[in-house]
């Protein structure tokens, strides 16, 4: 399994992570260093990178259901 799909699975099953990262309220890098030690992987840069590309997806999406609800 990538470095992308596990930290995807790990916010996946952490509701209140995945709430913080749709509102940007939350901190990468110190995310990232959590989840790396959680998960025991090696690649801080990756687990950064997989972060910062589901996080900015994840708003783009909330952004869109709030548009449909108003």
């Amino acid at each position: 399994m990538s470095v992308a799909e596990e930290v995807r699975l790990y916010i996946k099953n952490k509701p209140y992570i995945k709430e913080s990262l749709e509102e940007g309220i939350v901190n990468l890098s110190s995310l990232a260093r959590q989840i790396q030690k959680d998960l025991g992987l090696k690649n801080f840069e990756a687990v950064k990178a997989a972060l910062r590309r589901l996080s900015e997806g994840m708003k783009k999406t909330k952004y869109k259901r709030e548009e449909k609800v108003l």
